[in-house]
């Protein structure tokens, strides 16, 4: 299932439109791919077409033209006592979620709920009086040695395009498998999915992960970023027509549709960079070279404020050319409504203001 929504139709639609350099050129409609997340105002694959019909409409009060594509993730989790009651709900990453909630704070959500209201809630981050949610300095010093213990695999192993020898992945997970997400699913066929999208659909600007689509939106980069072309989990080119149509050998010369990263990835209620499913240890985790604007609740009793910042980690200095590469963050405070400072994504004019200038500064350069 997948939808599309725009503020206003943009010209030309059912035409393949190429993304080009935008610095100095009119602007013309910003194309998102949104993946959306277990929860929330923008979860379990219900209200797509509410959501992304107001955020697109938000973004055009702020003179922004955009494109979003919501597609619904084909794996489920199953939530129940099992029986007639047991529903299934869309996940990117589905399996046993305990690894991921204890990490996150979802888990912890559960239980604070029934005894506090969440105007009173504490920040789950250094402030908060349960250590499990507090900066934890071990696991960024561990998550960087990794970072370069992979850099420097992947030196060592250029012949294949720049990745890691599987001796080496393997060698790198076992010595820190404590940070592997034991119980995922879904991985592999997300990211058939997503790469399916990517080359039938795109070409995209950006992409827009909320809660587990946010992982799932960092995941898939990393994979398309860090996993070699003959890599049975990685994203090759698909060959297509201007439609999308997949074409036989005798029609494709000459119209291999190359896949590359989007220029800027916008993550809402982050849940971090860990765990991580076993599948995704070659291409994960890996730097990347993509401008970030990461969304924060305030009070997000979902996904700790202080893991989702944990994304800092992996967002390079630089680009391969030399640029700085854009890291930004927005965090939303409690208001009246029961949204704002949670676990959802922002609806506010300050919000659209942010993404607005966040996109205009990537994609137009001002």
């Amino acid at each position: 299932m997948l939808h599309s929504w725009a503020a206003a139709k943009p010209r030309g639609e059912g035409k393949q439109r190429q993304v080009t350099p935008l610095r100095g050129t009119p602007r013309r409609p910003v194309r998102i791919l949104a993946l959306h997340g277990f929860g929330g105002n923008f979860g379990n694959g219900q209200g797509l077409e509410e959501f992304c019909t107001s955020l697109a409409s938000g973004l055009r009060r702020e003179g922004l033209d955009v494109e979003i594509i919501a597609p619904q993730a084909h794996s489920y989790v199953e939530v129940g006592s099992g029986g007639a009651e047991t529903m299934r709900y869309p996940a990117w990453l589905a399996g046993d979620q305990s690894a991921l909630g204890k990490v996150a704070g979802f888990y912890y959500n559960d239980e604070y709920r029934k005894r506090h209201p969440r105007s009173i809630a504490p920040r789950l981050d250094y402030s908060h009086p349960d250590k499990a949610f507090a900066y934890d300095l071990k696991a960024e010093k561990e998550i960087k040695r990794m970072l370069a213990e992979y850099r420097a695999a992947s030196v060592s192993y250029a012949e294949n395009g720049g990745a890691t020898h599987p001796l080496q992945v393997k060698s790198i997970i076992d010595k820190n498998n404590e940070y592997l997400w034991k119980g995922s699913e879904g991985y592999l066929a997300s990211i058939e999915q997503i790469r399916r999208i990517w080359a039938t659909k795109g070409p995209f600007d950006g992409v827009l992960g909320f809660s587990q689509g946010s992982m799932m939106a960092l995941l898939f980069v990393a994979n398309m970023m860090h996993t070699p072309q003959h890599d049975p989990n990685g994203l090759r080119g698909h060959v297509c027509n201007a439609r999308g149509d997949k074409l036989d050998n005798s029609e494709s010369a000459g119209k291999i549709r190359e896949l590359v990263p989007p220029n800027f990835l916008v993550l809402v209620g982050a849940v971090g960079i860990r765990p991580w499913p076993l599948e995704a240890s070659s291409s994960w985790p890996r730097q990347i070279s993509v401008p970030v604007l990461n969304v924060i609740g305030s009070h997000d009793l979902c996904c700790a404020p202080s893991r989702s910042r944990e994304v800092a980690w992996l967002v390079s200095q630089k680009s391969s050319n030399g640029d700085a590469v854009l890291y930004e963050e927005y965090e939303h405070d409690l208001m009246e409504d029961k949204i704002h400072g949670g676990h959802f994504v922002p609806t506010t004019k300050a919000f659209h203001a942010k993404l607005n200038n966040f996109v205009a500064r990537v994609m137009f350069g001002h």
